[in-house]
């Protein structure tokens, strides 16, 4: 396998099935897991006139190709966010609520809002649960379901998914030319990073028809995964 570069562009050959280019910075580099990392060559990246050094891959990966989008993502440039769940009233409204106020806070003007692979509750408000728990924990939300639409992918910088079911729905219509900018959001979870993309422990359950306590377990891994993707954007 090899890495090059041109005019500060990457290239990763044989590591994957496919090749994938993209812009490659100090910080993009440092969001490799410690399942990519944990690795025993290294190479140097010449990136403009500055010089990083990372590690090659000596073994298969599992999930290797998403490890190679998130490598590959220049988080800098993310100004609009997609959060997306299958029905949009219980987990996708409690991840958009949950990033808007961390990015805000954070002080990043970041444009978010959130969708459903699926159209069964469009135009309802949030799942009741889902906004008791939100308002319950200090949030706010006004919220009106919708159904991820095509046109999206092009106007989203990042689609961040809750389960496998919602990454393969979106990925079934993407234009390949935006593919790598669907993600499961725990993905971000920092304690999470080192688990492979289809690992169980990234899925966010569907609690529609659960307890509420369920919902309160929703909320703690989205503000959890959610102040990950607001570190990642302020490194």
């Amino acid at each position: 396998m090899s890495l090059w570069t041109s005019r500060g562009q990457v290239c990763i050959h044989e590591a994957f099935s496919h090749k994938s280019c993209g812009q490659v910075g100090e910080s993009t580099l440092s969001f490799l897991s410690p399942k990519v990392t944990d690795l025993h060559k290294y190479k140097y990246l010449i990136v403009g006139k500055k010089f990083f050094s990372t590690f090659l891959c000596h073994q298969q990966l599992s999930s290797h190709y998403d490890h190679a989008k998130l490598f590959l993502m220049n988080l800098k440039n993310i100004k609009s966010i997609s959060v997306v769940c299958a029905g949009n009233i219980c987990r996708s409204p409690i991840g958009e609520v949950v990033l808007r106020d961390r990015l805000e806070k954070a002080g990043l003007d970041i444009f978010v809002d959130s969708a459903g692979t699926g159209n069964w509750h469009e135009g309802e408000d949030a799942n009741a649960k889902t906004n008791k728990v939100l308002r319950e924990s200090g949030y706010e939300i006004a919220h009106t379901a919708r159904q991820f639409k095509k046109q999206w992918f092009e106007e989203r910088d990042l689609i961040l998914v809750m389960d496998l079911e919602n990454k393969k729905n979106l990925l079934a219509i993407a234009p390949k030319e935006h593919v790598h900018k669907i993600h499961l959001m725990r993905k971000f979870d920092p304690m999470l990073t080192h688990l492979p993309d289809d690992h169980d422990d990234l899925v966010v359950p569907d609690p529609y028809h659960q307890p509420i306590d369920d919902f309160y377990e929703v909320l703690d891994m989205l503000e959890k995964a959610a102040d990950g993707i607001v570190k990642k954007l302020k490194e």
